[in-house]
């Protein structure tokens, strides 16, 4: 990845989609040079972010998505 490349992921607040938004992020730490301990540490962290994202900032009817960037 260049320096000024940037990736956007705009997902509905459905933990069916968390798995998705995790292989992104993993696939994006591993290109720019992330490895073993650190992509797990990546990993979980990315997990419990985006699944509270999810659960808790959308209201039970609100449909929004939102963008991982």
């Amino acid at each position: 990845m260049k320096q000024n490349d940037v990736l956007r992921l705009s997902l509905p607040p459905d933990l069916s989609y968390l798995h998705l938004a995790q292989l992104v992020i993993r696939e994006t730490a591993q290109k720019i040079g992330f490895t073993g301990d650190d992509l797990y540490q990546i990993d979980l962290a990315s997990e419990e972010a985006i699944s509270n994202v999810m659960v808790h900032a959308f209201a039970d009817q609100e449909r929004e998505n939102f963008e991982l960037i």
